[in-house]
């Protein structure tokens, strides 16, 4: 049945699309779509706008929806098409009317100009990406922008002058792509005073429309904050994966470009396709694909099969960049580049990250890597604000369809869940002051030894100093003697339960320590039994006979009396 009424499609759209047909009015057909008419795996944006096909009901209603809401959530799946409906629908048709203030994008670079950014686009702060927008547009300084932005009032007035700066009557739009990027990306004291101020240019600068796309597994965390909950109440758009217009998606684009399709293809694509919410980047992809494989101007049953068919085209185009293009040194950069592209929720949710490129491309072997996924358009650099260029994985659908990825990720899971949780923690116990009763004692941090070894993150200075071990700090207690008698005695009680690892610092401690802190290390070491007695007699060499003498006396009791 499936196949028989994707064939009939095809069928239908030949027969209206027919160019032998007997019009009574010749309609003059638009000049041929240079290059290809598909987009791989990045999104259309409105320069693509002759190409995008499929979505103009779900574009009249969202145009209809932002005229008559100033706040709207586009909400879909991961792969639904959320920032192409937005920039190849919604901005391209407002850009379309004079009544509108929109993001540009420029036609050769497709780099974004004007209102529109991405919350992590600049690292944990939303407010730098937005402030780099205003900025542009007010022609300020983005660090002039960025301070006026940290109160939600005067951040209101910066857009009311964006509003005063257009003619009578002129709206303006604002577009917030990958909007769970607040949940994954920055930095969370950010994020409710960044809905504080969306939701004071609600209430304050009629003028101003914001859109935004958020996929759909994030949703519930929109719901823990309350001006988001007031502002989603009317404003949500779901999106879903088109079923009655893959079709038009397919052949639309192909007959803008002048190619064509060998009979029966469209069809079997179709079916191949299946019901998944990822289809459409793969759909995309693997007519991307088809299009470079194409001399005469027909895309064929043959080059379709090569590429393994829908399923496999991603898969097929990643492990041929990384087997056959990447020498040995760049193939061992993997896990180093995709554990920076790759962002692991608390629930085990899965989602791309823009890291910086400077930092992923440190090293020239991962440099080589990501140069390559990027010539093969699996990753892309961006350099929308010239003095922070990213890069980040094209699309999400890479991490389900290359198996390579698929099975490194499944592998690093909890490995880069836990690396995020101590992140977070770190940054909580900075912006307490450093406290002790922030950090993670030593039960708790203890798997990083194995998450760094497996994973070999780049950390901060900050990440660093909070993961310092904890009998590093307790040594300190013990052996500080302005600390009243009952504090160093805890310090040791909880040396001997953090194990061996503390033994040689209180070898150390007991060379250098004055009198009353040596017999307080000879109890603490005499209670760590034989593990402590390669440590004590390292310190048989003293030239301190006190030190030896205390020495000697720990080891007859750590060695049961053996010692002579």
């Amino acid at each position: 049945r499936g196949l028989l009424e994707s064939d009939l499609r095809e069928l239908l759209y030949g027969l209206i699309s027919d160019e032998d047909r007997d019009l009574t009015e010749p309609v003059e057909r638009p000049p041929l779509w240079q290059g290809s008419p598909f987009p791989g795996l990045r999104a259309f944006g409105p320069v693509d706008a002759p190409i995008f096909f499929g979505r103009g009901r779900e574009t009249d209603e969202l145009v209809t929806r932002v005229r008559d809401e100033r706040f709207v959530v586009v909400v879909g799946a991961s792969g639904s098409g959320k920032s192409s409906l937005v920039g190849a629908g919604l901005v391209a048709r407002l850009e379309q009317e004079t009544n509108w203030l929109v993001p540009t994008q420029d036609a050769t670079s497709r780099h974004w100009s004007g209102l529109l950014l991405s919350p992590g686009g600049l690292g944990h702060d939303p407010f730098a990406p937005l402030a780099s927008r205003l900025a542009e547009v007010l022609d300020l300084s983005p660090p002039q922008v960025r301070e006026a932005l940290a109160d939600p009032e005067t951040g209101a007035r910066l857009f009311d002058g964006v509003v005063q700066a257009q003619p009578i009557g002129r709206n303006v739009l604002l577009v917030v792509d990958q909007f769970e990027e607040l949940f994954t990306v920055v930095n969370p004291e950010y994020v409710p005073r960044f809905i504080a101020l969306l939701a004071r240019v609600n209430a304050t600068v009629a003028q101003v429309h914001v859109v935004a796309t958020l996929r759909a597994d994030f949703y519930h965390r929109c719901l823990e904050l309350p001006e988001l909950v007031r502002l989603l109440e009317r404003g949500q758009f779901p999106l879903g994966t088109p079923r009655d217009t893959l079709l038009e998606m397919i052949v639309g684009p192909a007959e803008r470009a002048g190619l064509r399709y060998a009979d029966g293809l469209p069809g079997r694509i179709l079916a191949d396709l299946g019901t998944d919410v990822g289809a459409l980047p793969l759909l995309a992809f693997t007519l991307d694909e088809l299009h470079r494989t194409s001399t005469s101007g027909v895309l064929t049953h043959e080059a379709y099969d090569q590429l393994g068919g829908v399923q496999g085209a991603i898969g097929r185009r990643a492990e041929d960049a990384f087997a056959q293009r990447l020498d040995d040194e760049a193939r061992g950069a993997f896990g180093k580049v995709f554990q920076e592209l790759i962002d692991v929720d608390s629930a085990g949710n899965v989602t791309r990250r823009r890291a910086p490129t400077a930092s992923v491309t440190e090293a020239p072997p991962s440099r080589r890597l990501v140069e390559v996924f990027t010539r093969a358009r699996l990753l892309v650099q961006a350099a929308d604000v010239p003095a922070a260029p990213t890069v980040t994985v094209a699309h999400e659908a890479l991490f389900e369809f290359w198996p390579r990825l698929r099975d490194w990720i499944a592998t690093a899971r909890e490995d880069l869940r836990f690396l995020r949780r101590v992140i977070e923690a770190a940054k909580e116990w900075a912006d307490n002051g450093r406290r002790d009763e922030y950090r993670w004692p030593h039960e708790r941090l203890h798997p990083l030894d194995q998450v760094r070894a497996r994973l070999e993150p780049r950390l901060d200075d900050v990440v660093l100093d909070f993961i310092e071990p904890e009998w590093v700090r307790v040594l300190g207690v013990l052996g500080d003697p302005r600390n009243e008698p009952h504090q160093r005695r805890v310090a040791a009680d909880r040396l001997l339960a953090l194990g061996d690892a503390a033994i040689p610092g209180l070898a150390k401690l007991m060379a250098v320590g004055e009198p009353a802190t040596r017999e307080l290390v000879v109890a603490t070491l005499t209670r760590f039994a034989s593990a402590a007695v390669p440590a004590l007699e390292d310190l048989l060499t003293s030239d301190d006979a006190a030190v030896r003498l205390n020495v000697l006396a720990a080891l007859r009791v750590a060695s049961g009396g053996r010692c002579k």
